[in-house]
């Protein structure tokens, strides 16, 4: 319902989906049990985070640049966009975008977004950067995580023939 609103009437966005218990941010897992979830789920706790567009109006944008793509996304007048606890009953949530000039103001603006409510990291866009399809961003975006990310190992024992002898 909220996506109707905005200021178009055939559109692609690209986003991700957060859950929110008051001014908490909550776990990808809530969002995980939420999307598949039997029956009619309850939505009333989660908002969706855009940042990006790649279809308008008939026109596809993937390849064109992000400074383009975001200039059009801007224009869909989306109901808010901040970086803190966004406000539920508007179901959307324009990610906000700043414009480093030099490397101090990338410093300091990834430093500070990172400590906010929501943030698991700051992802670093190239003004150039077009938007691959197969989601490889060819070092036109950077991802710094607020944690490493985990690795799930599997281990299976397996008997063998070989005997080792205790000492």
């Amino acid at each position: 319902e909220a996506v109707r609103k905005l200021k178009a009437d055939k559109l692609i966005l690209l986003d991700e989906i957060e859950a929110w218990e008051g001014k908490k941010h909550l776990p990808r897992e809530v969002v995980s049990g939420y999307l598949h979830s039997k029956g009619k789920p309850d939505d009333s706790h989660v908002v969706s985070n855009i940042y990006g567009v790649v279809f308008l109006e008939g026109e596809d944008l993937h390849k064109k640049p992000e400074s383009e793509r975001r200039a059009l996304l801007e224009k869909l007048a989306f109901p808010q966009s901040t970086v803190n606890e966004p406000d539920l009953r508007y179901r959307l949530n324009l990610v906000p975008a700043k414009e480093a000039k030099n490397l101090a103001e990338l410093k300091s603006t990834v430093q500070d977004l990172r400590k906010r409510p929501a943030s698991e990291g700051v992802v670093v866009k190239k003004h150039k950067a077009i938007y691959h399809l197969d989601r490889n961003s060819r070092n036109g975006w950077f991802k710094r995580h607020n944690a490493p990310p985990t690795i799930d190992l599997g281990v299976e024992v397996v008997e063998t023939k070989v005997k080792v002898k205790k000492t």
